[in-house]
């Protein structure tokens, strides 16, 4: 499993564009992944306060079936459109051909 492009990281998940291997990277064989980033924790009254995340601490990716991989990808167009902070460029335009070349998103549609 390669990550290809890392296109969003708010300091809490990260979302990005990821393939089993180099030959699918080349084939534009991609999935979308999610993961939860290591918890950081925090000083209260002077106090370190440990935290975890919702996934008990663990923070390697999750690959989404394609299909809810495309409405996670369409929620991320949505925060952009937005204005929305935490997105890689690179990464945005990277996965907004590959969503137009999969036929997913229509080049027209107005996001």
């Amino acid at each position: 499993m390669k990550v290809t492009h890392l296109i969003y990281d708010d300091g809490v998940i990260a979302v990005a564009m990821i393939a089993s291997d180099e030959s699918a990277a080349a084939n534009q064989l991609f999935h979308i992944g999610v993961r939860w980033l290591a918890p950081k924790s925090y000083r209260k009254d002077g106090v370190e306060v440990a935290t975890t995340n919702v996934m008990d601490g663990e923070t390697d990716w999750f690959l989404l079936p394609h299909t809810l991989g495309v409405g996670v990808a369409k929620a991320l167009i949505e925060r952009k459109a937005a204005e929305a902070k935490d997105f890689d460029g690179v990464a945005f335009s990277r996965m907004m051909t590959w969503l137009v070349k999969s036929e997913d998103v229509f080049d027209g549609m107005c996001y």
